[in-house]
């Protein structure tokens, strides 16, 4: 029986981020994956229109249909934040790297959508991992991390299998390489919790 095939995505640089550890971790993770789980990354762009079409194509570009789908972005905060909520209406003013606006979207979908994992386990992993602080949120910040965050849990039903989108701390927060040894440790028992859900 094949290793769990993870799907990992994150992102490039963004007005204020100049290296996003979202989207290194990402690249390092598919580079050198955690022991038992077999990982694909995908940079997705930091664009509202174009993140979950990215998203859609990093899905169908796996050898084969995902196991779980772990989206990675950056917050402001010096925590890693597993979110529970992607609303299905986006609130940011603030523009993405086309220029575009969150007011120019249509809602999401008929509903807001819950996270298809359990994020309290997923807290206590993260702090068993290793990480020095470990919040839920159920606020994603209404810009393209929440876009993403709405794809993936859309994207999980649809071939139901678990996801999560987590935000991590930027760099001068913690640094790349403590970021992936929490992430190393932390992913293939996040998975675990996914397919017992």
């Amino acid at each position: 029986m094949s290793a769990p095939l993870v799907l990992v995505t994150g992102f490039g640089p963004f007005p204020g981020v100049d290296r996003n550890p979202s989207g290194l971790a990402a690249g390092a993770l598919a580079a050198e994956p955690p022991a038992g789980v077999e990982v694909a990354a995908r940079e997705l762009p930091v664009e509202l229109f174009g993140a979950a079409e990215a998203l859609e194509e990093g899905i169908a570009a796996c050898p084969r249909t995902p196991d779980f789908v772990l989206a990675l972005g950056v917050h402001r905060g010096d925590w890693f934040r597993p979110e529970g909520l992607a609303r299905r209406v986006l609130t940011s003013t603030k523009p993405d790297n086309a220029g575009r606006f969150a007011s120019e979207l249509a809602p999401l979908g008929e509903r807001d959508l819950d996270a298809p994992v359990d994020v309290e386990a997923v807290v206590a992993i993260l702090r068993e991992s290793g990480a020095p602080r470990a919040e839920a949120s159920r606020d994603a910040g209404g810009y393209v991390c929440e876009r993403t965050a709405y794809a993936v849990h859309a994207a999980c039903a649809r071939l139901s299998i678990a996801g999560l989108f987590l935000h991590v701390p930027p760099l001068d927060a913690v640094p790349l390489a403590d970021q992936l040894a929490v992430l190393r440790r932390a992913i293939p028992r996040i998975v675990e919790v996914g397919e017992r859900r």
